[in-house]
């Protein structure tokens, strides 16, 4: 409905076909329909809002939660979040802070920090093996991913929800998954994921001799004055 003048006759139209389960797998949340709901004139914006939140609660509780995690933008507190809810999540045997609810080995789900030159460049063997386990950027031919491999909410081994920390796995949303993102201010992005790679002894020495200073002080009240 995003590319159409929204009318009540289109958004009854679709509310119908989020009234059945297969419609709502198809849809997700209808976030086209979301956005046009508020474009219409009362009362029929507030009825048909009371209805599709119901169809939104509705297609949340049956559907896998696929995050889209961005890192340094809050992805770990979240899949904390979800293990404090009952979730259950990928990478549910390991530490939050290690597995972030991604499948890193099965699905490549993990974070890819550093493109293969990058890894080739630390000197330090133990660091180089290290950077390759857990933030290596593989070309997309070197892994298979689809739909069919994240399984459904409801079937034998499927998770509730699922983080995506490297890149969108799939051109389109897969039926039965709803998606989330979660953002956070660039420059104060910029600033921890500075400060990560330096924690971890990632950056080159020239680079971090550049950059670490504006990452080390980087704040929130100061990304206005902040200069790369």
């Amino acid at each position: 409905m995003d590319d159409l003048a929204p009318s009540v006759s289109m958004a009854e139209a679709a509310l119908q076909r989020l009234s059945i389960a297969s419609g709502r797998e198809s849809l997700g949340t209808a976030a086209g329909l979301r956005r046009a709901l508020v474009r219409l004139p009362e009362p029929a914006r507030a009825n048909l809002s009371t209805r599709y939140a119901g169809f939104y609660r509705a297609a949340l509780s049956e559907s896998l939660l696929l995050f889209l995690h961005l890192s340094k933008s809050g992805g770990t507190a979240l899949c904390e979040l979800a293990k404090l809810n009952g979730c259950w999540r990928a990478g549910a045997g390991d530490s939050s802070l290690s597995s972030n609810c991604a499948n890193k080995y099965n699905l490549a789900d993990g974070p890819r920090w550093l493109p293969p030159r990058s890894i080739q460049a630390i000197v330090d063997f133990g660091l180089r093996r290290f950077a390759l386990k857990n933030f290596y950027s593989p070309p997309r031919e070197h892994f298979a991913r689809g739909c069919g491999a994240r399984g459904r909410r409801g079937r034998h081994g499927a998770e509730t929800f699922r983080a995506v920390e490297g890149s969108a796995p799939e051109a389109r949303r897969c039926p039965g998954t709803v998606e989330a993102l979660m953002l956070r201010e660039p420059m104060a992005r910029l600033g921890s994921f500075g400060r990560e790679l330096i924690k971890w002894g990632l950056l080159p020495e020239p680079v971090r001799r550049q950059i670490g200073p504006l990452c080390t002080g980087l704040r929130r009240h100061e990304c206005q004055a902040a200069k790369l």
